[in-house]
């Protein structure tokens, strides 16, 4: 059974009255839910989509925009030693964490993002003995004497307790939930099964993602993949030794979006989505709203919901710029600026 896991737990707003109204943000994926808890708790675990390394995200993120007066917490554990948060309050993505932000590069790094400031308001934490102990705990290193972790679930347990997330939020995804293994703190009673969106499904819309990116010159495929799967190695470093071209500033990226999407359905300083005239979606991952906008980004998520994938859409990112975009289906780049 694998280690991996993704939960995403809403907490508070008008969650309780959305589940007993069935009137729950549609996705296009299954998922399970647990019932809202007295406190206005529910943990969803959604399926895995094959080529959508992100979907928990996107899942967030919907369910962030649809319910602005609750606050969602993505969790997902994709090993024994890597932990990454991602905390929404608002319609808007306020704080990533990750125990592993070297992953992709190498480095031996220590955790990054969990801001006690940004966390503390949006949870309404106020006792400083318990922000100094999350502080501690979102900052210590595997190896740390006192607060050292074995097991990235081990850290999630501690941190969901600090913020008051249910247990049922930690260690346990859809895979497990599938195979029969309910968490000790939820009776199968109180589970619930959401299939994919009926409505969805009859239109064949199916959820991609990409990566929009400054590809180097001369640069390969090989190479490219690289950048964005964690399993490719990247022979040519060696040769190239060159850091990624940067993508742009925030700033200039939400400027330009704006510009070429200038009917957009949904926009926040983390999230912009467009619907074309065919009904086609594409949404854009701009990451935390609270990141500085003159900060230079390597690359952002992107993600389309529709039957076949949207050329033409896609090709509007890219428009004047010496852009690309990277599918994670095909592995391969997919539009490329002239």
């Amino acid at each position: 059974m694998s280690l991996s896991y993704t939960t995403l737990t809403v907490l508070g707003g008008s969650v309780a009255s959305r589940f007993s109204d069935e009137s729950l943000p549609a996705l296009p994926f299954a998922y399970f839910a647990t019932v809202p808890d007295a406190l206005g708790r529910m943990v969803l675990y959604p399926e895995s989509v094959a080529d959508v390394p992100n979907a928990g995200d996107f899942a967030a993120a919907v369910f962030s925009s649809s319910l602005p007066d609750a606050v969602v917490v993505l969790a997902r554990v994709d090993t024994e030693d890597t932990l990454r948060l991602r905390f929404f309050g608002r319609g808007e993505s306020r704080d990533e964490y990750r125990t592993e932000p070297g992953l992709f590069t190498g480095e031996d790094l220590p955790p990054s993002g969990g801001n006690i400031e940004r966390l503390a308001r949006l949870f309404g934490i106020t006792e400083h003995d318990l922000l100094r102990e999350l502080s501690e705990v979102l900052g210590a290193t595997r190896l740390d004497e006192q607060f050292g972790y074995g097991e990235a679930k081990e850290r999630h347990a501690e941190i969901a307790d600090l913020l008051s997330l249910p247990p049922s939020s930690v260690g346990i995804g859809f895979e497990h939930l599938q195979r029969g293994l309910t968490p000790e703190a939820v009776s199968p009673e109180s589970l619930r099964h959401f299939p994919k969106d009926s409505g969805m499904q009859e239109s064949g819309l199916n959820l991609r993602q990409y990566a929009l990116f400054n590809p180097a010159v001369g640069e390969s495929e090989a190479r490219i993949a690289a950048r964005f799967l964690p399993d490719v190695i990247d022979w040519e470093d060696d040769f190239l030794g060159e850091p990624d071209p940067a993508l742009d500033t925030i700033a200039d990226l939400r400027a330009h979006l704006h510009a070429m999407l200038p009917d957009l359905s949904a926009y926040s300083a983390s999230w912009v989505s467009f619907v074309d005239d065919r009904l086609d979606l594409l949404g854009v991952d701009l990451g935390t709203s609270t990141a500085p906008v003159e900060t230079a980004i390597a690359d952002v998520a992107v993600f389309t919901l529709s039957p076949s994938v949207p050329g033409t859409l896609l090709s509007r990112l890219c428009a004047g710029k010496s852009w690309a975009v990277w599918s994670y289906e095909t592995r391969q780049t997919v539009v490329r600026s002239a």
